[in-house]
């Protein structure tokens, strides 16, 4: 029974990953093809209407419901743990990815616009 249980234990944190990691690495790449990301920053004042948010903001109740049983078996073991540290960085990564031009961009235009000093004004 053991050894059928921990069968059935891997066969369910591969079906997690699967359905978190796949589906956030489908989704950036849908919107970095759909908005051309990594060659067209996207403008600061448009980016919460994005897609990058919105798909986002689709995908996320589904996928916290997975990672909300996960996060109730932690004690249970180290797999557990791997599974939710692979999820994280998946998910930061893509969202790195996503919107490091559009902030860079956005970054340097306040440069542009209020100079190094300018800029450390504006951040406190």
């Amino acid at each position: 029974y053991y050894r059928r249980a921990l069968a059935l234990q891997d066969a369910a944190l591969y079906l997690i990953r699967e359905a978190v990691v796949d589906r956030i690495s489908t989704t950036t790449r849908q919107v970095a093809d759909a908005l051309n990301i990594p060659k067209t920053p996207i403008a600061a004042d448009k980016l919460e209407a994005s897609l990058v948010f919105t798909r986002f903001h689709g995908i996320s109740s589904r996928s916290n419901r997975l990672l909300s049983l996960v996060r109730k078996r932690l004690h249970r073991g180290e797999a557990y743990h791997e599974l939710l540290q692979l999820c994280r960085n998946t998910y930061c990564s893509s969202r790195e990815s996503l919107l490091k031009a559009t902030v860079r961009a956005h970054m340097d235009k306040l440069k542009e616009q209020h100079g190094l000093v300018g800029m450390t004004r504006l951040a406190s």
